[in-house]
């Protein structure tokens, strides 16, 4: 029953926000609908909230170490 509940509450607020963006609701502020969202989604571990870094974690390089096994003249 719990599950049902966040459900009904995650499909609730998705559509009051898509009726809000589409201008069905043009005097209602989706920002309180935005944050029920929010912590709707997140109580079934679900993140909303976008990234900081732009670029992907696969391009980040590694420092090159010194070859230690080469003589230094």
């Amino acid at each position: 029953m719990n599950t049902v509940i966040r459900v009904a509450i995650l499909g609730w607020a998705a559509a009051l926000l898509t009726a809000s963006y589409a201008g069905a609701l043009s005097k209602m502020d989706p920002t309180f609908i935005a944050t029920v969202f929010t912590a709707s989604a997140a109580t079934f571990g679900i993140n909303t909230m976008k990234k900081g870094d732009d670029e992907p974690s696969t391009s980040k390089k590694k420092p090159e170490e010194p070859d230690t096994d080469k003589e230094v003249s």
